[in-house]
């Protein structure tokens, strides 16, 4: 059934709401229409004049103090500002609200003081060095924000939009988010909790989220006033972005990739480790760079792919299938005929809601996967064989049997590969990895130095502070008349 919804934006915290007649009408295939209003050009010239260094004086622990609340808000499912995100972002979206409802418990959590800390840990070193000056060798560094930082979101993955928000207040960066028509709901409320918490906090004053189409020219005014440029896309909207940004403003870019299965023999416990397959298959309806489409399986792939399709039905009630368009369903009746054309065997769950496909004939493709749990099985003797298929478009390879991980690792991310972790974890990545083979917290700060003088002697240095002058300002002479042989040979 057809559903209306209307949405605020954010400005400068503040949520702003308009007559339908100011507004953009977003339309959906699962029938919801959306109306959110429109960037006047007033509106986004107040957002450019908010401080870019509105939190720079606030200490990281007063900002993991205040996320600790927004994150134990957004836990309750019972709160009505996730309630609507969760109504909202499944009749535009098309996921399922058990999606959503994992979706965004994950981010509440991680919104706890000792994992904030946690992630500022993993990318910049040490916690430390956003408020103190850090020694290093000779001199002293610290990480100030980077200023103003525009994100450009995508909606198919909502955890990684709530996620990079996450960053920039780590960084105490001002910050505008551009929503995604895909999901223009999931960021908008999680944000919104911000000013829930606390309507006057810096953080929320920090934070504007909006909205504006394709070809706005406010996109072109956002990224010359950027420091930072944070986009999520395609290959085409990625690249398109990357022409307008100023040669000296930072650009951090999250394009696509592919994952995939790589199955050793023995199984070992083969029900278990079906099981976690089928769950990092059934996950945001493979449409996540983590989720894996294609799987490469050692010893009988046919015992396998029995193993897991129980599975696949299992993963059905805790996280149903939602709306999928005649054309998915369309390419997905058309990747099966061509799978079962080729002399492969294919195995479906009732009404197709997932697939199997098990390459056991003669052709190869290439297929154009229609995602929507979709697995091809490829048999082989060895991984080694299937190391051919590791490009740099790869980002997750989920490994199995773990005491293989070191070896494969070696060969996988030679190849291509970014991250390589346990069947079942794609898409739950542990604290300290690296995302797109990136420490993504260095892009949203500003590294800057503070040296020691001479008086601090360093490493090897064995003259004295007149000596060295001589040596650096005097061209080894010196002036007065005397000789400078023997003032010593070390620098700073």
């Amino acid at each position: 059934m057809a559903a209306d919804f209307s949405l605020p934006i954010l400005v400068n915290g503040e949520p702003r709401e308009c007559a339908p007649e100011d507004a953009h009408e977003l339309r959906y295939e699962t029938g919801a229409r959306v109306l959110i209003p429109r960037l006047t050009p007033e509106t986004a010239a107040e957002i450019r004049r908010a401080p870019a260094a509105a939190l720079d004086d606030l200490h990281l622990d007063d900002i993991t103090l205040f996320l600790n609340e927004v994150g134990a808000l957004w836990a309750d499912p019972r709160y009505p500002g996730r309630a609507e995100a969760v109504r909202i972002a499944s009749a535009v979206t098309g996921y399922s609200p058990q999606t959503l409802e994992e979706d965004y418990t994950r981010i509440a959590r991680t919104l706890t003081r000792a994992k904030l800390y946690d992630i500022v840990d993993a990318d910049l070193g040490t916690s430390l060095i956003v408020d103190d000056w850090v020694p290093r060798q000779s001199v002293y560094v610290k990480a100030r924000p980077k200023g103003r930082v525009l994100h450009l979101m995508v909606g198919n993955v909502p955890l990684a939009g709530l996620f990079t928000l996450v960053r920039s207040v780590l960084t105490k960066n001002t910050t505008v988010a551009k929503l995604p028509s895909r999901d223009p709901a999931s960021c908008l409320y999680f944000a919104k909790a911000f000013h829930d918490v606390d309507p006057d906090h810096p953080i929320t004053r920090s934070l504007s989220v909006v909205y504006w189409p394709g070809g706005s020219p406010a996109e072109d005014e956002f990224i010359q006033d950027a420091d930072l440029v944070c986009a999520w896309g395609q290959g085409a909207s990625i690249a398109a972005v990357k022409k307008k940004i100023p040669i000296d403003t930072d650009f951090l870019e999250f394009g696509p990739k592919e994952s995939l299965h790589f199955i050793g023999a023995p199984f070992g416990d083969v029900d278990n480790l079906a099981m976690r397959a089928a769950y990092d298959i059934s996950v945001y309806e493979q449409e996540a760079c983590f989720s894996p489409q294609r799987m490469f399986v050692e010893g009988d792939a046919e015992e396998f792919a029995n193993a897991l399709a129980p599975w696949l039905d299992k993963l059905l009630v805790r996280l149903p299938v939602g709306f999928r368009s005649a054309d998915r369903q369309a390419h997905l009746s058309r990747a099966r005929v061509e799978a079962e054309f080729d002399g492969h065997t294919v195995v479906q769950g009732g009404d197709a809601q997932w697939t199997v496909v098990l390459m056991t004939g003669e052709g190869r493709g290439p297929y154009e996967h229609p995602l929507s749990r979709t697995i091809y099985i490829h048999p082989v003797k060895d991984l080694s064989e299937a190391v051919g298929e590791i490009h740099s478009q790869v980002q997750t390879v989920g490994v199995h049997p773990w005491s293989r991980a070191q070896e494969l690792a070696e060969v996988l991310t030679r190849a291509g590969a970014d991250r390589v972790t346990e069947v079942g974890l794609m898409s739950r990545p542990r604290p300290g990895f690296t995302h797109d083979a990136k420490l993504p917290l260095h892009h949203f700060v500003r590294w800057v130095t503070l040296e020691r003088g001479l008086a601090y002697k360093g490493r090897f240095r064995d003259s004295d502070r007149g000596a060295f002058e001589r040596k650096v300002f005097q061209g080894g002479r010196d002036l007065t008349g005397g000789s400078a042989a023997g003032a010593g040979t070390g620098t700073a």
